[in-house]
């Protein structure tokens, strides 16, 4: 064992080795750190103008445009739309409508109660009748609520629903 100081921090310490000069991890990578800032001198700060809401700002970087990240996301949805796009992925109508409507439920058989549509099967259910979760009780596939009336045997999509609820 050799009888060490570290040159970071004066600290004295025990070793293996003969050439160790740091008594932790962190004692290295503070001078890790030292050596790479002598050698490439200080950091420049640029003094810049926010395009999007003119105030003055200081960066490490020549082309940072922004003062925060708030103007950068104002400028990027600005830039968006200007393109024609949307900052959000466009969502059917089926998902978006709010409107309720009455049918009959194929897992428990009640009718003109507020129903789902099944993506899978196809089939109706009620509130009561699917989880938490929007998933069918019959096939557990997603449940919407979707646009359209719904006649008694016929599902949203305008299929037959199954025969055993539907004589």
């Amino acid at each position: 064992m050799f009888a060490k100081t570290c040159l970071i921090c004066g600290k004295k310490f025990q070793s293996k080795a003969h050439n160790t000069k740091h008594c932790s991890r962190a004692c290295r990578l503070e001078a890790k750190r030292r050596r790479w800032a002598a050698s490439h001198g200080p950091r420049k700060i640029y003094n810049r103008t926010c395009v999007v809401c003119g105030k003055s700002f200081e960066s490490k970087f020549a082309v940072q445009k922004y003062c925060s990240s708030k103007c950068y996301k104002l400028a990027w949805v600005t830039r968006k739309r200007s393109e024609g796009k949307t900052h959000r992925k466009q969502r059917s109508k089926k998902t978006l409508s709010k409107e309720v409507f009455m049918g009959l439920c194929s897992v428990c058989g009640d009718e003109d109660v507020p129903v789902f549509e099944c993506t899978e099967c196809g089939y109706l259910s009620c509130a009561m009748c699917r989880n938490d979760l929007g998933v069918c009780k019959i096939c557990s596939g997603i449940l919407l609520q979707e646009v359209g009336h719904v006649d008694a045997g016929i599902g949203l999509r305008g299929e037959a629903l199954n025969s055993r609820f539907h004589s």
